[in-house]
């Protein structure tokens, strides 16, 4: 379960932008009051390029997460319209994780370094796959899979399974 933490928290600024009179100047960070991340934030899970859990996968997790809930109700209803409009959420996920990436790029309400850029990937799995992970493309899904909660996903789609087959589909 995430950790609720602060939700306003004050860093120290540096030297350059302290006060005239010699007092360091406090500048505030505001952030989810959900820790998320977890146990990522500790170096021994960490690996060597500084990934963990869904952010191997893919820069965005939360919008391919919804991306992959939309694709599974547009493969399950009976009309292409219902189907089209189910994949929303996977094309928010790509524009969108595009948009929020050539910002961050830019420095605006976030950042993302050339090396972030080079060892993930907007497209789930796409990094990973090529190898650009510090442990290699099979290294990087045995990491994965060390991290992740599977007895979560095969909850999952154990539950799924059985919601699908009661459906009669």
């Amino acid at each position: 379960l995430p950790r609720a933490r602060e939700p306003a928290h004050g860093e120290r600024a540096e030297p350059a932008a302290a006060s005239e009179a010699g007092a360091a100047a406090r500048q505030w960070v505001i952030r989810c009051p959900m820790d998320f991340k977890g146990e990522s934030a500790s170096p021994a899970v960490t690996s060597p390029d500084g990934l963990h859990g869904l952010h191997r996968v893919s820069r965005h997790p939360m919008l391919w997460s919804l991306a992959a809930v939309g694709l599974g109700g547009a493969l399950a209803v009976p009309s292409a319209p219902q189907a089209v409009w189910l994949l929303g959420p996977a094309a928010m996920a790509l524009l969108g994780g595009a948009h929020i990436d050539y910002r961050h790029r830019r420095g605006e309400g976030g950042t993302l370094s050339a090396e972030t850029e080079r060892v993930t990937s907007l497209l789930p799995f796409a990094a990973m796959a090529a190898g650009a992970q510090a442990e290699g493309a099979l290294g990087s899904l045995q990491a994965l899979a060390r991290e992740l909660k599977v007895e979560n996903a095969v909850l999952g789609v154990l539950l799924a399974a059985r919601w699908a087959v009661t459906r009669g589909r």
